[in-house]
């Protein structure tokens, strides 16, 4: 779902919506209120983000 949400954004859109989740999840890497477990998945999801991102700018 969140995929289909991301590809549907124009490339402004995306990227202002990209800049916000990665402050969030900056935060959330920082926080010792985080468990490890959640930042591992944090860690994993980074890498569809990055690959979506790409999609998008070579569409």
């Amino acid at each position: 779902m969140m995929k289909n949400y991301m590809l549907s954004l124009s490339l402004d859109e995306l990227l202002a919506f990209n800049k916000e989740q990665f402050e969030f999840l900056e935060k959330a890497l920082k926080s010792s209120d985080v468990s490890e477990d959640v930042k591992n998945k944090i860690f994993n999801s980074l890498g569809e983000m990055e690959f979506l991102m790409k999609a998008k700018v070579a569409a």
